[in-house]
């Protein structure tokens, strides 16, 4: 066992847990973008909301990456 298998371990722990937090807070990136609608029939679009849902995506993508790298570098250290 080399001195890098515990730092690869806890690495790949660190980025699973950050990118299931990040899912359970910002949800799973593959909901039904609203585009700024907030009622069934579509008056006019709100900005904000539309940033908001941008940020979002973009945290949960983050977030479902860092897990996939977090389980890469797990499985990376059991193969060194």
């Amino acid at each position: 066992m080399t001195s890098t298998v515990p730092w690869l371990n806890t690495v790949g722990l660190i980025l699973t847990a950050v990118g299931v937090i990040g899912l359970f807070f910002f949800g799973i990136p593959f909901r039904v973008r609203t585009e700024g609608a907030t009622y069934l029939r579509r008056e006019q679009d709100d900005p904000n909301a539309v940033r908001m849902e941008g940020i979002y995506s973009a945290i949960s993508w983050f977030s479902l990456v860092a897990i996939l790298i977090g389980t890469a570098f797990q499985v990376y250290a059991n193969w060194v």
